[in-house]
């Protein structure tokens, strides 16, 4: 029984970091689209605003370019975070899998060591009951 406590508390501890790297993850990803929504929206702030400002109008295009360009430089670097991410759910998936491995194992180790335990419960009270028949048969 020690031994599979030993391998549940491991596999735990295995199953906690892959979460925690599962998270930091997700937290990068999220850094990364909150980057892009707000390229989206200077750009369509400075769209407005060049409406109303001809000399404004004359940098926009550039302005714009650059949005583009920077915003493709973030869906690249989203794109191969997400490969990781979909790697990373495949690895705590696993890992979870692992774990309730040894949890069942240890369950059922202990429905049969209950069982055992009430099996002899049984016989020891059977014995019991067998010896005081008989002492009634005898007239003690």
């Amino acid at each position: 029984m020690k031994s599979i406590d030993l391998m549940i508390q491991v596999n735990k501890s295995i199953l906690e970091e892959k979460r925690r790297d599962l998270a930091l993850v997700i937290n990068e990803e999220e850094v990364i689209e909150n980057k892009i929504n707000k390229l989206e929206i200077e750009l369509k702030r400075e769209q407005l605003y060049s409406k109303r400002n001809l000399e404004i109008k004359l940098y926009l295009e550039s302005f714009a370019r650059e949005v583009r360009r920077k915003t493709k430089l973030l869906n690249n670097d989203l794109s191969k975070l997400r490969l990781i991410l979909e790697k990373l759910r495949e690895q705590v998936s696993r890992a979870y899998v692992e774990l309730r491995k040894f949890e069942i194992t240890k369950e059922n180790q202990q429905k049969k060591e209950i069982i055992e335990s009430e099996r002899l419960e049984r016989i020891e009270l059977d014995e019991i009951s067998i010896n005081m028949h008989r002492r009634k048969g005898k007239g003690f």
